[in-house]
């Protein structure tokens, strides 16, 4: 859909009294109503697990061509995988950093920085709370990733 056509969609909401929170609402009740499969007209397809990563990091506006994105998928699929808990922070940026042949502290400043470049970026409120349950200026690289995590998590 292009944006004209979102826009319009947006203003015959307006119009009637809708506002953008109901539209999320409404969104979400879609997706469960779809996922139960009583739509038929829709098709849920299901993502990767990677996809899922990305869908995230593009929601949260993190540039492709820099390192701190694979980094990101790397150690976000790591941690999801982690079943049984038993990987900390510090061994997730020691497997992350050993896979692309780099140092644990590369990796955590790289995800500090991004952390930093989203809080003062444009991203909304509701965003910054749908990750981090948060809107304050900072938060830890640990806290950054954690929280792309449960995202990830509940979209399976």
């Amino acid at each position: 859909m292009d944006e004209t056509k979102a826009t319009e969609i947006l203003r015959l909401l307006s119009r009637e009294g809708y506002s953008l929170m109901d539209l999320c609402h409404l969104i979400e009740k879609i997706e469960e109503i779809a996922k139960d499969g009583l739509i038929p007209e829709i098709k849920r397809t299901e993502r990767t697990l990677e996809e899922k990563i990305e869908y995230c990091l593009d929601e949260l506006e993190i540039p492709k061509h820099m390192n701190v994105w694979n980094y990101l998928i790397f150690l976000t699929a790591l941690k999801v995988k982690d079943k049984n808990n038993e990987l900390n922070a510090s061994a997730l940026y020691k497997e992350t950093a050993k896979h692309f042949n780099t140092s644990m502290t590369s990796v955590e400043r790289a995800i500090a920085k991004v952390a930093t470049k989203v809080f003062e970026g444009d991203i909304s409120e509701m965003t910054k709370r749908k990750y981090f349950s948060t809107i304050k200026q900072h938060i830890t690289s640990k806290r950054f990733f954690m929280g792309i995590v449960r995202v990830v998590e509940k979209m399976e």
